[in-house]
């Protein structure tokens, strides 16, 4: 089955802000951090099941080298 990955607009937001963030910190970084959310929305629409329900029908995945979670 395929699934349709939509980000919000507050979402959108977070990823810019914290893009620069991690460019401030170190140049490149902010690329590592959109290569690792990347990876995680992969993840997800490949198979978004197989990550445990949160919250009713919340569910969650963690990014690689990061301090975030994606919710979906």
């Amino acid at each position: 089955m395929d699934y349709i990955l939509t980000i919000r607009k507050e979402a959108e937001t977070d990823i810019e802000m914290n893009f620069q963030y991690y460019e401030e910190i170190r140049d490149g970084l902010g690329h590592d951090f959109l290569s690792c959310l990347d990876d995680a929305f992969l993840r997800i629409k490949n198979n978004p099941l197989v990550y445990r329900e949160v919250y009713k029908r919340l569910r969650r995945v963690a990014l690689k080298r990061f301090p975030y979670r994606v919710l979906f």
